[in-house]
């Protein structure tokens, strides 16, 4: 088996456009669901070949690996916006890493005002990942036709058709410190799970599509994201023992919240400009 913890193969699928082969929204399980999830409107679509996670009122959370960047089209709930401003977000530790992580700042692309979502999470900074159950969203391909060798059910095809949000769930087995990804373009801390039909409630895999999407917790009773997808060991199908692996989000949480103003910060830059425009007036 491929062990990701170490690096991609070649033969290993990143999950947009970039793939080789296509690499659905979430494959998961026939008849399992999760228990809960996030709103649908925490999730955003990503152009037409990845994913994202909604982290304040009008930002949005991705990977770098797919294409697209200023200018580009993200849809949340149903209402399209664009990319006005990209900040990519750096390692605290190993300045010479180059995350697959970057923050987006998004108008609305009929009016051209500033995003105004009003359903957003924030960032896991826990590190006691290991072991727990995440739910899993995203835009990618879906699960197509039953993968059998004989009596045995192995795991399924993707179904070739992207842009469907799906949920679904795994649970973390490990980590890794600066792990390489798509031919060493980038290097960052990773969540690792395993596709095996374990008995996880919803229990799915990632497929072509799904980069960018969040894998969240419900910490307290507050969903947060703790990882965006990345990576999955096959092409064109999930098979039971493959491996997938997410950005991990907490070595890198007071860089992403530093990329965007609080909010309370920004109510108060707000009055203050309020105000000195009623002084100039008098």
């Amino acid at each position: 088996m491929l062990n990701i913890s170490l690096k991609l193969s070649a033969s290993a699928c990143v999950l947009t456009a970039l793939c080789s082969a296509p690499a659905g929204a979430l494959v998961v399980v026939p008849d399992s669901s999760v228990a809960s999830q996030p709103s649908d409107t925490v999730l955003a679509r990503w152009g037409g070949n990845a994913s994202g996670v909604v982290i304040t009122s009008e930002h949005v959370l991705t990977t770098r690996h797919q294409s697209g960047g200023v200018g580009t089209t993200v849809k949340v709930d149903g209402v399209n916006y664009e990319v006005v401003e990209v900040t990519n977000i750096q390692d605290p530790d190993t300045p010479t890493n180059t995350l697959d992580l970057r923050v987006v700042r998004l108008v609305n692309q009929d009016t051209n005002a500033a995003a105004n979502f009003t359903d957003f999470v924030g960032i896991y900074e826990g590190t006691d990942e290991v072991g727990q159950t995440m739910v899993i969203g995203g835009y990618g391909e879906g699960r197509g036709a039953e993968i059998r060798q004989g009596n045995n059910l192995l795991g399924y095809e993707w179904d070739g058709s992207e842009g469907t949000l799906r949920w679904g769930a795994n649970s973390v087995t490990g980590t890794q410190a600066d792990a390489s990804f798509s031919n060493d373009q980038f290097q960052n801390d990773i969540l690792k799970a395993v596709f095996d039909s374990s008995g996880v409630d919803g229990e799915a895999t990632v497929a072509k599509g799904d980069s960018g999407g969040g894998w969240f917790i419900n910490d307290g009773g507050q969903w947060k994201v703790a990882a965006l997808s990345q990576g999955v060991q096959f092409t064109d199908e999930a098979r039971f023992g493959e491996d997938l692996s997410a950005v991990r989000l907490s070595s890198y949480a007071n860089q992403i919240n530093n990329a965007v103003p609080e909010p309370g910060s920004a109510l108060l830059l707000a009055g203050a400009i309020a105000g000195l425009a009623v002084r100039r007036r008098r």
